[in-house]
């Protein structure tokens, strides 16, 4: 079974958009939720230089007293663009979490399991 959740949320006064996913596939093995995150700021008042590179976190974690592993991905970065012929900064914000609950005590799967199959 698999549920799907779509949202979308503008601040105009805030100048920022926000667009999220949230999905939630349940199969015999798991329970899997996974939430993606959209976020753009504009900031039209940007006076320095910005850094191209994105910066990157990732955060893993495994519990198997709960049965649970955790995945959290975020992409944080900035990018100049022209609009009305006018330069803007876009800040933005992706994130990736997911959510595991393993129902069965065979916590991850081994890899060689994985490949024979």
């Amino acid at each position: 079974m698999k549920k799907m959740l779509y949202k979308t949320d503008k601040d105009l006064n805030k100048r920022m958009k926000t667009m999220s996913i949230l999905q939630e596939i349940e199969d015999k093995d798991a329970t899997t939720v996974v939430n993606k995150k959209f976020e753009y700021k504009i900031d039209h008042n940007h006076d320095k230089a910005i850094d191209p590179t994105p910066r990157v976190d990732i955060i893993k974690s495994a519990d198997t007293n709960l049965r649970l592993e955790k995945l959290h991905f975020v992409v944080r970065g900035t990018f100049d663009i022209t609009y009305n012929r006018k330069p803007v900064r876009v800040n933005f914000k992706h994130s990736l979490n997911v959510k595991i609950y393993w129902k069965k005590k065979i916590f991850s799967p081994k890899k060689s399991a994985v490949l024979t199959e």
